[in-house]
């Protein structure tokens, strides 16, 4: 029996001993765990913490049971952390597992994976929390800088000035950016989950397998021309960049290469222009390169030695054989100086062309240096054979020419445009009395046809600097002794290829003697005149007279056909003495305000004994302004104009006067009905002594002054005269006068006259 309790207790003693034993090696086990292991009251307090706890938050373990769990908890953290506490310790949950953030002793933050569980009695009531944590900073750090990257990447992708599209192996998009979109007229939306097949023409989707093939070597890019189709159907040429990732996307950066081909087509165009142009021009290049002695040669510069083109290639052969033998030693010589020296050359000399024939070029040339050492030249060589010939035969143009202007009877002035100097002939230097070397000078000699002088502006020379060209006309010369010498003189502008004035030519000769001559004429004219009056005048006289005491019917006749004669010897001499009058410029008018429908009035009654069956209808619209006028030579231009309708037209048809006011004047028409006059004649019809046809062949009588008196009287009012007529029909004549008063003449009837013809005035 004692035995039996002594072994009992000893027994006790090795259960006790080796309860103690797994105590401590749990405890061992506890505090060397891998991972942070707490043991945590239910008011939260740490009641047991291991190292690797102790070492992740930074604290020891003592401090740590100072504390509790809160305190070391991120504070964006508490708040979930003790929900899911709460609902632990209701048994809600048997465990919860938090990615959460702990604050360290030392201010920084640990990420932690953090997994709690409950401890409880055997009643089921809650004793402790059990709280393990790892360490998981690392991983957020890689993650958070794995989305970062992705981030990134995706910016990039997004930011890329060229279109990216990534999809997948099957060509499905995933992914684009906005350069995409503007690539193809596609929102994004509607690009993704396409495939490639939707955005390339039927033709080019064969080429797919093959390029597949291409990818599935990711350690290369495959570069490929493509065509895409846009969303509006139009088609745009890429340039494609692609390869599959490691992952197994496809990604591919697109370029738009419209511009790219637009400038290649553009440089090529231009190469073609440029040979046109050298073609045209006769003008080849060449480039030699003097480290590998091969020179490059157009097309042109073949042709230019007789060569077709693309018989001499870019290789080493030099030309130096079509220069003619006489010129090759002195090219060869310049050429190597200039080379030397590293300074462009120009020269003209001869070459021989393969057909034998002899033609002269320009060559130049420029040496590209590097280093300061010449390792090229380039060149140009230009055929200039038609142009040197030209400007030969060009020389003996201005030889010949030069003779000329120097013994030419004319004298002529050559203004220059851009220096206001000049050039003169002797003669024109004689006429001028004086050596003149500018424009200025010579401007100061030249005066009008009265001897006034003329604004700047208004000088021949002016004028046709400014592109006008300047008819035959009256000037005068005051040279410098005072006495003024008539011209007469014409100016023209000299314009270039392009249209532009470079100079003006003046010609003029002296009319001295021609214009003593007409005065004389004048003169004699003037006397005979007026010495013829006084003769016609007696017979008129005796006529009237004789005629008045005779009653013989015959006799009678006879005197009125004397009488009548003298008339018309008396207006012809009028004619005349007008005439003369007009050439020595010394008709005067005497001026007065007139009421023109007042003037045509009395015209028409007077005229009216002339034809007492042409019925003559003077119309007017409305009321008519003044004229300034001479009241005798208005007459006079509408007895002739009358007396002509009277004369040519066909008997016993109306006699029309149009009178209106038109821009500033009164306008007047007189218009006949007859034979008219032919369009050929009517420029001819206000020249002296000019009649037409018509009057001619019907032995109508005339001198054929009576137009050309009236034109310049129609002048010299500053008015106008014209003449229209429609063969069979009418003829119109009609002449404009300056109106000079705002007062309004009103319309006033004529009265049918007793003894003469119908004169009607009325309002249309």
């Amino acid at each position: 029996m004692v035995r039996t309790r002594v072994d009992s207790s000893v027994d006790r003693a090795k259960a006790a001993a080796g309860a103690d034993e797994k105590a401590q090696l749990a405890r061992l086990a506890f505090d060397n765990a891998p991972i942070g292991m707490a043991v945590i009251g239910l008011d939260h307090r740490f009641i047991e913490v291991n190292r690797a706890f102790a070492s992740i938050v930074g604290y020891s373990s003592a401090e740590l049971l100072r504390r509790s769990f809160e305190d070391i908890t991120h504070p964006d953290d508490v708040d979930l952390d003790l929900t899911l506490t709460r609902k632990l310790e209701d048994g809600e949950i048997p465990s919860y597992q938090l990615a959460k953030r702990y604050l360290r002793k030392d201010g920084s933050i640990v990420h932690a994976m953090l997994t709690r569980s409950v401890m409880r009695d055997p009643s089921g009531a809650a004793r402790n929390f059990v709280a393990q944590i790892e360490d998981v900073s690392a991983r957020v750090e890689a993650e958070a800088a794995l989305r970062r990257s992705e981030a990134q990447f995706r910016e990039l992708i997004e930011q890329a000035p060229e279109a990216v599209f990534v999809a997948d192996l099957d060509g499905r998009y995933t992914s684009i950016n906005g350069a995409a979109e503007s690539l193809l007229g596609y929102t994004r939306e509607e690009l993704v989950g396409k495939t490639i097949m939707d955005i390339i023409p039927p033709e080019d989707i064969p080429r797919l397998t093959t390029e597949k093939q291409k990818l599935l070597d990711r350690s290369r890019v495959v570069v490929s021309q493509w065509k895409l189709l846009r969303k509006d159907g139009s088609r745009i040429p890429v340039e494609v960049s692609a390869r599959i990732q490691d992952d197994g996307r496809w990604i591919a950066f697109v370029r738009d290469v419209s511009e790219r081909r637009r400038a290649a087509e553009a440089l090529e165009a231009s190469r073609a222009r440029l040979a046109r142009a050298q073609r045209v021009a006769h003008l080849g290049s060449w480039d030699w390169d003097l480290r590998t002695n091969e020179v490059e040669r157009s097309d042109e510069l073949l042709r230019l030695f007789g060569l077709a083109p693309g018989t001499v290639a870019p290789v080493r052969l030099s030309m130096s054989e079509y220069i003619h033998p006489d010129d090759r030693a002195r090219v060869v010589e310049l050429v190597d100086l200039a080379v030397h020296e590293g300074r462009p050359y120009s020269f003209e000399h001869r070459i021989v062309r393969t057909d034998g024939r002899e033609r002269i070029v320009l060559q130049q040339g420029e040496p590209v240096l590097e280093g300061g050492k010449p390792v090229r030249v380039v060149g140009t060589v230009l055929d200039v054979t038609e142009r040197r010939q030209a400007e030969l035969e060009r020389e003996a143009t201005l030889k010949w020419l030069r003779a000329v202007v120097e013994h030419s009877p004319i004298g002529l002035v050559l203004v220059h445009a851009s220096t206001d100097r000049l050039e003169a002939n002797p003669r024109a230097l004689q006429i001028l009395g004086k050596e003149i070397s500018d424009v200025t000078e010579c401007a100061a000699l030249i005066v009008g046809a009265d001897g006034a002088a003329l604004e700047p502006r208004e000088l021949p020379s002016a004028r046709a600097l400014h592109g006008e060209v300047i008819e035959w006309g009256e000037y005068g010369c005051r040279r410098p002794d005072g006495t003024v010498v008539p011209l007469l003189l014409g100016a023209a502008p000299i314009t270039n290829a392009a249209g532009t004035v470079d100079g003006a030519v003046v010609a003029f000769q002296d009319i001295s003697a021609a214009k003593e001559l007409e005065r004389l004429r004048a003169e004699w004219s003037s006397v005979v005149a007026h010495d013829l009056r006084q003769p016609l005048n007696t017979i008129v006289l005796l006529a009237q007279q004789t005629r008045r005491g005779v009653a013989d019917p015959d006799a009678q006749h006879a005197l009125e056909r004397i009488k009548s004669s003298a008339f018309r010897l008396s207006r012809m001499i009028g004619d005349l003495m007008d005439l003369s009058r007009l050439d020595a410029s010394r008709l005067d008018l005497t001026r007065e305000r007139l009421d023109v429908l007042g003037s045509i009035r009395e015209s028409a009654s007077r005229l009216a004994l002339e034809a007492p069956s042409r019925p003559i209808h003077i119309r007017c619209a409305t009321s008519l302004p003044l004229v300034h006028a001479d009241p005798d030579r208005l007459a006079q231009i509408l007895d002739n104009l009358l007396s002509n309708a009277i004369k040519y037209g066909e008997a016993d048809t109306p006699i029309v006067v149009d009178v209106e006011p038109s821009d500033g004047e009164v306008a007047v028409a007189v218009t006949n009905e007859g034979r008219g006059i032919p369009e050929d004649e009517l420029p001819l019809l206000f020249r002296r002594f000019q009649r037409a046809s018509g009057a001619k062949s019907a032995r109508i009588k005339g001198t054929g002054l009576g137009l050309y008196i009236t034109s310049e009287l129609v002048a010299a009012h500053g008015g106008r005269i014209t003449v229209s007529s429609t063969p069979g029909e009418t003829t119109t004549f009609r002449f404009t006068l300056p109106a000079v008063a705002p007062a309004e003449v009103p319309v006033r009837d004529v009265k049918a006259q007793a003894a003469g013809p119908v004169v009607k005035a009325s309002t249309m």
